[in-house]
């Protein structure tokens, strides 16, 4: 059996026997631990990857009950984010709201040290650009989207304020 899904059995051993197999997260463990299977990630096809500067060992928490959904969410946030740039350059209104949705994704998770510190900078930037945006009345902004992105920024300021690091 390969390493990465030997991973997943043990964290979806850990679950069942410690949250039991109905509930939400040892499903999404599972989950992972089929796509993992069928994507035939091995520890050759899929090495983890370098930490960030600054970031040892120890500045990483994998330990919540929501990691994977968090990981999830990430990955997806990551993708979107991705594909606006492609398609609509760094500076689109839907660029920017993929971009806050990335920040908020980061700041929920904060798995890393120095994660919600990243996020507070994306999310400044996206909600500076969608503010902009408003002011010009740019095309493809959203009736909401100022207002999302001001709350996530918020959130993850008063997080930050808060020291909840």
């Amino acid at each position: 059996m390969n390493e990465p899904a030997e991973t997943f059995q043990s964290i979806l051993l850990g679950r069942l026997q410690g949250q039991g197999p109905g509930h939400y997260q040892t499903g999404t463990t599972m989950r992972n631990l089929i796509r993992s299977e069928l994507e035939g990630a091995t520890a050759v096809d899929a090495a983890p990857a370098d930490l960030p500067d600054g970031v040892t060992p120890d500045g990483v928490r994998l330990d919540g009950d929501h990691v994977d959904a968090e990981i999830d969410l990430q990955q997806l946030a990551m993708a979107l984010q991705q594909h606006r740039v492609d398609a609509f350059g760094s500076d689109d209104p839907r660029t920017m709201m993929a971009t806050s949705y990335l920040a908020y994704s980061l700041a929920v998770a904060d798995h890393l040290d120095g994660q919600l510190e990243w996020a507070h900078t994306l999310a400044e930037d996206a909600y500076e650009g969608i503010a902009d945006a408003a002011d010009d009345h740019a095309e493809h902004l959203g009736v909401h989207d100022l207002q999302i992105a001001r709350l996530i920024r918020d959130w993850i300021a008063r997080r930050l304020d808060e020291g909840d690091t």
